[in-house]
């Protein structure tokens, strides 16, 4: 086998090293929003197995990339392709990171109480998942059409919530965020075209009680039994 031979086995393993971060990376966003939104102690403790996980892929893969720059002194385009490596399992840990900020927020009730009020939060975490996805897949395909769609997405997505953000008339502002929900939807991978009903039932006398829109209990702290 030639040295270019062993140079691309190279790349191609490094290439799967990154998909395999970017996965956990979507993951602990995925997990870290679900356990924001579902108040969910249990699935916060996931989210830190996957920050460990995620740590220790970072670290494999920044040897790795030591090692082919060590072993086949890379030039120009290949050298680049290597740094750009290091720099995108950075923005990875860090995207990852973001996933576990959220999911601290589980299990202090902080979830259960914004929950109603953040109804585009899981609709903004699949766009975000699927940025990531396609980040990646536009680098390891060297596909440039589809990083600049990324960029697009981005800052349309980005523009609608500054202007939501300082608009002070309710009016405009619910206007805005209509948009800016028609955009995530339209920009998501799939969105749901129905939800199932949930019933509750309870005594006259327990009071405090406030159902979830997901069905998951939490906050019953609150709940009194009267007489």
């Amino acid at each position: 086998m030639t040295t270019r031979m062993l140079f691309n086995e190279e790349m191609r393993s490094l290439n799967q090293e990154i998909i395999r971060m970017g996965d956990l990376a979507r993951e602990m966003i995925k997990k870290g929003v679900q356990a924001f939104l579902e108040n969910d102690a249990d699935l916060r403790s996931k989210v830190e197995e996957l920050d460990h996980q995620i740590y220790l892929t970072e670290q494999a893969i920044e040897k790795h990339c030591v090692e082919i720059v060590a072993l086949h002194q890379p030039v120009a385009g290949d050298l680049r392709m290597v740094t750009t490596s290091l720099k995108i399992i950075t923005d990875l840990n860090r995207i990852g990171r973001y996933g576990q900020d959220i999911s601290e927020l589980a299990g202090n009730g902080e979830g259960g109480k914004r929950m109603k009020k953040l109804v585009a939060v899981p609709l903004m975490a699949e766009l975000v998942m699927g940025m990531v996805n396609d980040a990646i897949g536009s680098f390891v395909n060297r596909d440039d059409g589809m990083a600049r769609g990324l960029f697009i997405r981005d800052d349309e997505i980005d523009s609608l919530l500054q202007q939501g953000r300082v608009e002070t008339d309710i009016g405009k502002r619910k206007e805005i965020f209509q948009q800016f929900e028609a955009r995530l939807t339209e920009l998501s991978p799939w969105i749901w075209l129905s939800t199932s009903n949930i019933y509750t039932a309870q005594l006259k006398t327990i009071s405090g009680f406030e159902s979830s829109a997901t069905g998951t209990l939490f906050g019953l702290t609150k709940v009194t039994l009267g007489q």
